[in-house]
């Protein structure tokens, strides 16, 4: 098995058991800061189109979305995770579906695509770059990708006792305790991780280091999505902030559009943090 088949192994197991898919569906539901800032600065521009959420998990996103528009199609690679969302909310659309192959969407369809919670970094630098060229390709010109992905700059990665800023507390005593006693799993899995200039694949503590997730700059991220074809790239910290460079964030978000209409290379007007 190669090392790309690997990766998809681990996380497509760990984010298909049972335990993974009712923790998802118990996560409250409600937006992060910084996708509640992006999504209220796009929604006069988004209200009544059509909105496609990726790596819909538990139904976190859905109300936010819906409250946008009503024609929301939402997609997950695990069948638990989409039976979940469809009981839950059956007058909406929701697929078992690989963002990968997109095939039951015609190109051009949609005129938002968001795909939260790092979903984009399950996967292999292969696949991740084909994951962002079949959402390019169903989203209509002028179209919007958000997403969040993994800092490479900041600590996320790193066990607790390393990481910057560290205050003494039980959480943090926990997550101490829990790496400790996980760590022969993440000894056995650390072999398979990649070291690249542009991008890392590290094996870190989410879902008791069973997966594989993939790492990346703000600068190296902006770069990939211009090489892909989306354009007036911007990112935010987890307050929702607007970064032009970022070493603290444990996790990044991103606006990016696909070029096409008239006036899609420039950023939509309206306040942000």
């Amino acid at each position: 098995m190669s090392g790309a088949d690997v990766i998809d192994s681990f996380n497509r197991a760990a984010y298909s058991r049972r335990k993974t898919v009712r923790s998802y569906s118990e996560l409250p539901i409600g937006l992060f800061e910084a996708e509640r800032v992006i999504l209220e600065r796009l929604r006069p521009e988004l209200e009544g189109r059509k909105l496609l959420d990726i790596g819909v998990g538990g139904g976190r996103t859905t109300p936010a979305i819906l409250s946008i528009s009503s024609d929301y199609t939402a997609i997950d690679y695990s069948a638990g995770m989409a039976e979940r969302v469809r009981n839950r909310w059956p007058e909406i659309e929701v697929y078992w579906l690989d963002v990968r192959k997109m095939k039951p969407f015609a190109t051009d369809t949609f005129d938002f695509a968001l795909f939260s919670f790092n979903g984009l970094d399950l996967m292999n630098h292969r696949d991740r770059l084909q994951a962002m060229n079949e959402i390019h390709r169903v989203l209509k010109p002028g179209g919007i990708f958000v997403f969040s992905s993994h800092n490479r700059d900041g600590d996320a990665a790193k066990p607790a006792w390393r990481r910057r800023n560290v205050r003494l507390s039980v959480q943090f005593s926990k997550e101490c305790i829990k790496t400790i006693l996980w760590s022969p799993r993440h000894l056995w899995r650390r072999r398979f991780e990649a070291h690249e200039e542009e991008y890392a694949i590290l094996n870190d503590c989410s879902l008791h280091y069973s997966a594989l997730t993939y790492y990346i700059s703000l600068g190296a991220q902006k770069n990939q999505l211009e090489s892909v074809g989306y354009t007036a790239v911007e990112a935010f910290d987890a307050n929702g902030t607007r970064v032009e460079d970022d070493s603290t964030s444990l996790w990044i978000h991103y606006l990016a559009r696909k070029p096409g209409a008239t006036g899609a290379e420039k950023p939509p007007s309206g306040p942000y943090a």
